[in-house]
C-alpha cells in the first residue's frame, strides 16, 4: 500500500508513499503544501538525474520542497541525483528524522570556499525544528541552517562532504550534539 511518488506532486495531507526506486530525472521533486501533516516515505527512494560520474551539471531540482508550512514531519525517505535533498523556508516545528539525501549534489573538484548553496538538507528561516537520524553523505554541504534558530540537531551523519558538513548562517540558539560531520 501507499501512494506512488510523482515529479512536481503536491502534498496536503499525511502521505505514506509506497516503498519502491522512482525516477525523478526531471528534477522535480515533491512539494509540501500545508501545515501539520506527514510525509512518510516508507523506504521510497526519489532519484534525480545527477551522478558523480555525469559530472556536478547533471545535478537537479530539489527532491523535497516547502516554502512557508509549519508542523511538518518528512521521515524514511531516501533521495539522491538531485541539487538538494531537502529544502525548507519560512517554516517551524518541523520534524525530519530517518531520511538518507546522500549522493546529491557535488563538487570534489572545487576546492573549498562558498559555491553553490546546494545541501543535504538547507533550511531556510525555519526554527524550533528537530533534525535526527538523517544521513547526507556524498554531497555539497550536509546541513545547511541560514537564518535558523533554536533547532535541535542530533545523532545524524552529514559526513564525507565536497564543501562542508554542517554550514551555519546567521543560525543561533540550535543544540547540536551526537552528530557525525567528519570529513
Amino acid at each position: 500500500d501507499g501512494v506512488v511518488p510523482e515529479p512536481g506532486m503536491v502534498i496536503t495531507e499525511d502521505t505514506t508513499l509506497r516503498p519502491g526506486i522512482y525516477d525523478f530525472s526531471s528534477g522535480q521533486g515533491l512539494i509540501i503544501g500545508a501545515d501539520d501533516i506527514v510525509l512518510d516515505g516508507s523506504g521510497a527512494v526519489l532519484i534525480g538525474p545527477g551522478s558523480l560520474d555525469l559530472g556536478p551539471a547533471s545535478f537537479k531540482g530539489t527532491a523535497v520542497y516547502s516554502d512557508g508550512h509549519s508542523g511538518v514531519t518528512v521521515k524514511n525517505l531516501s533521495a539522491k541525483g538531485f541539487q538538494t535533498g531537502l529544502h525548507v523556508k519560512n517554516g517551524e516545528e518541523w520534524t525530519i528524522t530517518g531520511n538518507n539525501f546522500s549522493d546529491n549534489y557535488t563538487n570534489p573538484d572545487y576546492g573549498w570556499g562558498d559555491g553553490e548553496i546546494f545541501s543535504a538538507v538547507l533550511l531556510e528561516s525555519v526554527h524550533d525544528s528537530v533534525i535526527s537520524h538523517n544521513r547526507g553523505n556524498n554531497v555539497w554541504n550536509g546541513l545547511h541552517l541560514r537564518h535558523s534558530n533554536r533547532n535541535e540537531v542530533k545523532f545524524n551523519d552529514f559526513s564525507h562532504t565536497s564543501n562542508v558538513s554542517l554550514k551555519m548562517w546567521n543560525a543561533s540558539e540550535n543544540v547540536i550534539s551526537d552528530n557525525n560531520f567528519s570529513y
